[in-house]
């Protein structure tokens, strides 16, 4: 069982094969990025969405996006004040929403400025 505040990835490191009607499955392998993380995940902050976009895999919680570099295996974290609501993919983009700020765009590895204001004022 892992710990509230592990952070890490699943990944498949063989090949399924199917030989005649026997199926040979894979194995699967965990990677811990914790010891990565130079901010540990707060306490009680529970991962809601898990997304990949090009070489970044990004953990989103209620107030931070845990943001994971495959190629050089380092982390940025987007922080909020306020509550991060939701996260998406749409059309390889990472999209999320800040309740009281509005939608912001991830991009070329940064969170891009304020995509589409909030209403409320």
């Amino acid at each position: 069982m892992l710990a509230h505040t592990e952070t890490g990835f699943i990944q498949d490191v063989s090949v399924n094969l199917v030989i005649g009607r026997e199926i040979i499955l894979g194995k699967l392998e965990y990677t811990s990025l914790s010891d990565r993380l130079k901010d540990p995940v707060l306490e009680n902050d529970n991962f809601l969405t898990i997304m990949t976009v090009d070489e970044w895999v990004l953990f989103q919680t209620s107030q931070r996006i845990y943001i994971f570099n495959t190629k050089d295996s380092t982390f940025k974290i987007i922080s909020s004040e306020n509550e991060i609501t939701k996260a998406f993919k749409a059309d390889d983009n990472i999209y999320y929403q800040i309740l009281g700020e509005g939608v912001y765009k991830f991009e070329k590895g940064k969170a891009q400025t304020n995509f589409i204001p909030s209403c409320a004022s």
